[in-house]
């Protein structure tokens, strides 16, 4: 069973459905509980999470080399997305 999970790439999409879930509480509460708007770091870091995910579905289910590269570009571009507004927000 849990075999047929990870080479069908269904749990993957369980880990989609979780980080969509993720997103969706902090768009709901992160205001709220750290008192300023959490979505945009949020979003970048799900964006590259999202990513790295999809490469290893495709991966794991025989996609092409481009179903993996496009991805883990897109992962790449969230990735720096993220670190440039940490960037920002930590100077002075």
């Amino acid at each position: 069973m849990i075999e047929s999970l990870v080479w069908s790439g269904r749990i993957v999409d369980l880990a989609l459905v979780v980080l969509a879930l993720e997103v969706a509480l902090v768009a709901a509460f992160g205001r709220r509980l750290a008192g300023r708007s959490l979505l945009v770091p949020v979003l970048w870091n799900a964006g590259a999470g999202a990513g790295l995910l999809l490469a290893l579905r495709a991966a794991l289910t025989g996609g092409s080399t481009l179903a993996v590269v496009l991805p883990l570009t897109l992962a790449l571009v969230c990735h720096v997305g993220e670190s440039l507004g940490r960037l920002k927000a930590d100077r002075p």
